[in-house]
């Protein structure tokens, strides 16, 4: 959230610098700048399921139910007989599960990315 707002702060300071100077040497000057500094989130990609899968950890209560590893929930892309969909799945024990895999049980996950983080109100400068 410190980088959000240290980011925030930064355009707004930059967009005044630009305001004042009409060379466009200052432009280019304030562009780049800008382009350094950190994004409010992480940039997102796709990792191939050929790469890697999420990580797992231990399941807790879940080995009950014979499992032993889970990964955190993450947003996938699944191929069902040849039709691509965004779904919210996970594995257990390197093997992938979500809410549909009995009604498309030949389903095959080509890539995923974590979730984004929660959304939460901006804070206010004081």
């Amino acid at each position: 959230m410190d980088d959000l707002i240290s980011r925030q702060v930064a355009i707004a300071n930059m967009n005044k610098v630009i305001m004042f100077r009409t060379n466009p040497e200052w432009k280019d000057r304030v562009a780049v700048y800008l382009k350094s500094l950190p994004s409010a989130q992480p940039e997102q990609r796709w990792t191939p399921c050929s790469e890697r899968l999420p990580d797992e950890k231990d399941a807790g209560i879940l080995k009950k139910l014979g499992i032993n590893k889970r990964s955190d929930d993450v947003i996938a892309t699944v191929d069902v007989n040849g039709a691509r969909m965004t779904v919210t799945a996970c594995t257990h024990d390197g093997k992938w599960d979500w809410n549909m895999k009995y009604a498309f049980p030949d389903f095959k996950v080509v890539a995923w990315m974590p979730l984004p983080k929660p959304y939460e109100a901006e804070r206010k400068e004081e």
